[in-house]
């Protein structure tokens, strides 16, 4: 799901440009007395830090969802100067980072960037995820709030609401494959039928992965991936055509 992947990445770019830059040629002339945080020019490993912010992005997008990259960055900009860590380089604000950006995302090593967010998400405790990987029944099953969260969203996308549906997963889009993706890209009849649940296993960037059938039109597998929030909100992340079952 490359579509996916890139889209996720940017979030997280976003996120770390603020200090990924900063690295290395920031003056060490003020340190912070904070033992548990380290300003951005006080780190020798660029690893280690990407991994930090990594984590620092996945905790404030929990619990701020629907956060735009701009805001994101604002934020950790104001995070930076809570710290202390202004002293560090005079005048940061939103609009240095902006203009970073180009260069930033020439330098980041995407998968160590990936590799950051997989552990940040590793890190979490989901009940419900661990309890519907080990469910012996339909019933724990179909009752997981996971499950359930995509009727939630195919209701709040037929209703015109999008209740439940992340910004972005209704719009049409097609994979290398030439599988398609987006809520928008199928009929809505599908949306209206009930489904039965053919596989699920955990996203490695957080939430659950299910595989699913409509009854009413069973001519296909579908990937859907639903993520929850810190603050517990369910979203339905991602929305594909997984494999035909029936010819066209």
């Amino acid at each position: 799901m490359n579509w996916l992947k890139q889209n996720w990445i940017k979030i997280w770019i976003v996120a770390i440009i603020a200090g990924v830059l900063l690295v290395g040629w920031l003056l060490l002339n003020s340190k912070n007395d904070t033992l548990s945080f380290k300003c951005p020019d006080e780190y020798t490993n660029l690893d280690e830090y990407v991994e930090i912010v990594a984590m620092w992005a996945s905790d404030y997008l929990k619990e701020n969802p629907g956060a735009t990259n701009e805001e994101v960055a604002d934020a950790r900009v104001v995070f930076l100067k809570e710290q202390g860590c202004e002293n560090h380089f005079p005048g940061l604000d939103s609009k240095m980072v902006s203009e970073l950006e180009e260069e930033a995302n020439k330098q980041i090593d995407t998968e160590k960037l990936m590799a950051g967010i997989k552990y940040a998400e590793s890190q979490r405790k989901d009940e419900d995820a661990d309890s519907l990987i080990k469910s012996t029944n339909e019933k724990e099953l179909y009752d997981n709030h996971y499950i359930k969260h995509l009727r939630t969203a195919f209701n709040g996308y037929l209703d015109g609401t999008n209740n439940g549906v992340e910004e972005g997963t209704s719009e049409k889009s097609e994979l290398e494959s030439g599988l398609r993706c987006g809520l928008d890209s199928f009929d809505k009849n599908y949306f209206k039928s009930e489904f039965n649940v053919i596989k699920t296993e955990k996203n490695d960037y957080g939430g659950i992965v299910a595989y699913i059938a409509f009854l009413n039109n069973h001519d296909r597998v579908f990937w859907t991936w639903v993520y929850q929030y810190a603050g517990g909100e369910f979203t339905l992340r991602g929305f594909c055509e997984y494999a035909a079952l029936i010819e066209q």
